[in-house]
C-alpha cells in the first residue's frame, strides 16, 4: 500500500462526506504501476498504531496498517511514495480472508 510522499495538494486526500476525520489516499501497485483503485486511510491511529483502511465511500474495510510496517520511500512513475504493509484481517467464516486484493 502507497500513500503520496507530498501532502501539499488536496488531491493527495480522501473526502469521506459527514467525517470531521482527515484521510490520505493509498493506492496499491502492481510492478511499476498505480492501480486505479485507491483507499482513504486515516491519518488519526488506533492506540495501537493501527491505520484503518477505508473504500472512497466511506466504508470501513477489513484491512489496516501499522504504523510499525514502514517498508520506506518508493518511486512509481517518477512520483514518490511512502510504502507501508497492509494487511488484510479475517472476515469470512472460519478465519478466512474473502476480499484481499490478489
Amino acid at each position: 500500500m502507497l500513500t503520496e510522499q507530498n501532502y501539499t495538494s488536496l488531491s493527495y486526500y480522501s473526502s469521506i462526506s459527514n467525517s470531521t476525520t482527515t484521510y490520505v489516499k493509498g493506492y496499491e501497485v502492481a510492478g511499476q504501476s498505480l492501480l486505479n483503485s485507491s483507499v482513504c486511510i486515516s491519518t488519526k491511529p488506533t492506540s495501537g498504531g493501527v491505520l484503518r483502511l477505508y473504500s472512497p465511500a466511506g466504508a470501513k474495510t477489513n484491512a489496516v496498517i501499522q504504523l510499525s510496517n514502514y517498508l520506506g520511500v518508493t518511486a512509481v512513475s517518477g512520483q514518490e511514495f511512502v510504502e507501508y504493509l497492509a494487511i488484510y484481517l479475517p472476515n469470512g467464516p472460519n478465519g478466512t480472508i474473502t476480499d484481499a486484493p490478489t
